[in-house]
């Protein structure tokens, strides 16, 4: 699995869902978790992210305590 953290990745959309920050990039889709820790705030959760891209910025909307998104496919 690729990871926008680990290989460079184009930021196009933030979105939170609960205490997590969910990062929408042009090729990958990753939550971070709230560390509560004021140097390290957020750190990526392990084995929480998507090979699958946000389609552009504003297509990620949270809807229902959820998320919905147009992934880089168009669907």
């Amino acid at each position: 699995m690729r990871s926008a953290e680990r290989g460079g990745d184009n930021l196009l959309d933030i979105k939170a869902l609960g205490d997590n920050l969910i990062l929408f990039g042009e090729s990958t889709i990753e939550a971070w978790r709230n560390t509560g820790d004021a140097d390290l705030p957020f750190t990526p959760l392990d084995q929480v992210a998507f090979d699958k891209g946000l389609h552009s910025t504003g297509c990620a909307q949270n809807i229902d305590n959820g998320l919905m998104w147009v992934g880089n496919d168009g669907l």
